[in-house]
């Protein structure tokens, strides 16, 4: 049995854990071009709970409305959530434990957020500025 599997054995539905963790690696990969983007769990463990308005409006503003009920279906289903861990990977946590980490992670990140906006001194309209707001 793979490590995923593994994983996905730890949930009361394996097959639910299993598209969750599917869908957290296209949200990622469609949004952010990477196979997990760093602290992804923690934004759409926020946008699906509807904990945090002022979360990563850029990940915000890319989901669809359905997406978001889709993730809330699939956590209900399978009662977990799925994190990343150094050195293991992905990792199915029961949804009591996702609670836990995100107050941990809430309580120590970073209290900025970056905004990319455009730059009016750059004529050609490519080039960003980044700038950070407290929230």
């Amino acid at each position: 049995m793979n490590k995923i599997n593994q994983e996905s054995a730890k949930s009361v539905n394996s097959e639910a854990s299993q598209l969750l963790l599917n869908m957290f690696h296209e949200l990622s990969e469609d949004i952010y071009c990477a196979g997990w983007s760093a602290n992804i769990e923690f934004y759409l463990w926020e946008i699906t709970l509807e904990t945090d308005k002022n979360t990563s409006t850029f990940l915000r503003e890319n989901l669809k409305d359905y997406q978001i009920k889709e993730l809330s279906r699939l956590s209900n289903l399978c009662q977990g959530w799925w994190v990343w861990k150094d050195p293991q990977g992905e990792t199915f946590v029961s949804l009591d434990e996702m609670g836990q980490l995100y107050k941990n992670w809430k309580n120590f990140r970073p209290k900025v957020t970056p905004i990319i906006e455009d730059d009016p001194e750059n004529s050609n309209g490519i080039m960003y500025k980044l700038r950070q707001i407290k929230l």
